[in-house]
């Protein structure tokens, strides 16, 4: 899990972007390859498929954005709660609530 910081960084955000991996590091910002963080190959394919059914939501359902961010941000939590519990004590999971790119969003569709 390589960062910007000079010594690894045990503070991880699950965070979803449209087009990266959904863990970054919680101290530089920098996105992290998911393939290097030691999660079971289950949990990083509900992460990916997280990231994608949103990405696809927006994209196909403008009309529903808040019910779409909504159950976007429950299913984060639940994510980052399994990441944390993965990852054990040694880490400090955050999970960043979806209002940003929701604003985003809506500046596109108006």
């Amino acid at each position: 899990m390589q960062c910007f910081c000079k010594e690894q960084s045990y503070d991880l955000v699950v965070e979803a972007d449209f087009v990266v991996d959904p863990i970054w590091c919680g101290k530089c910002g920098c996105n992290l390859n998911l393939e290097e963080i030691p999660l079971t190959e289950k949990l990083k394919d509900e992460l990916m498929s997280w990231v994608q059914a949103y990405s696809k939501s927006v994209i196909d359902e403008p009309g529903y954005i808040y019910e779409v961010t909504h159950q976007h941000n429950k299913n984060g939590i639940k994510l980052a709660e399994k990441v944390q519990s993965e990852l054990g004590a040694k880490y400090t999971i955050s999970f960043l609530l979806l209002k940003h790119m929701l604003s985003y969003v809506l500046k596109r569709l108006y």
